[in-house]
């Protein structure tokens, strides 16, 4: 549980499970991570923004054999959420708010079980968007099989910059990768 301005923290590799209300719940908390949880069996809400928490990222988390998966509400807004697996809740996901449940990036979304649409290219990504209940918010990307999250590494940069120098002279260079699971790449 976050609660009150609890902002830039990272709550991963956990398994929640058995609370009678709700999982992981973020309460007027923004830019948080939430990334790689277990959060399954018996809780009310699988992971619950409420109340003002906005630009929050949550992916590869495994939601399972809850009452909600996830529920975004009063005013949780421009928060990320794709790459979760969203199994056998009773219901998948509840949005009222503004959010973005794909990676625009990587035109890839979530897994849900009970996504009936087809994939009739076979990339591995639904021909239809996925409707999560609440509003008219949509997964525009709805993956056909569970994501598995091991971590991959970047794309190998593109370096741009001069090719001859002169000692004792700064020149500028720019380096262009892509991590799979958007992470933050850095090159010294």
């Amino acid at each position: 549980y976050l609660d009150y301005h609890s902002n830039y923290n990272t709550f991963t590799g956990n398994n929640v499970n058995s609370n009678n209300n709700r999982g992981i719940h973020l309460y007027y908390s923004s830019n948080n991570m939430i990334k790689g949880n277990n959060v399954n069996s018996n809780n009310n809400d699988g992971i619950h923004l409420d109340y003002f928490n906005n630009y929050n990222t949550i992916t590869c988390n495994s939601v399972l054999n809850n009452n909600y998966g996830i529920v975004m509400s009063f005013h949780s807004n421009d928060n990320l959420l794709y790459h979760n697996n969203i199994i056998d809740n009773n219901n998948s996901a509840y949005d009222e708010c503004n959010n973005i449940w794909y990676n625009s990036t990587f035109h890839e979304g979530n897994y849900w079980s009970d996504y009936t649409g087809e994939d009739n290219n076979h990339d591995g990504i639904g021909d239809t968007p996925y409707d999560v209940l609440g509003g008219s918010k949509q997964d525009l990307y709805p993956l056909m099989e569970p994501r598995s999250c091991v971590n991959r590494p970047p794309s190998a940069p593109t370096i741009t910059g001069p090719t001859n120098g002169k000692p004792n002279i700064e020149y500028d260079f720019t380096f262009l990768s892509t991590d799979p699971e958007g992470d933050a790449v850095v090159y010294y």
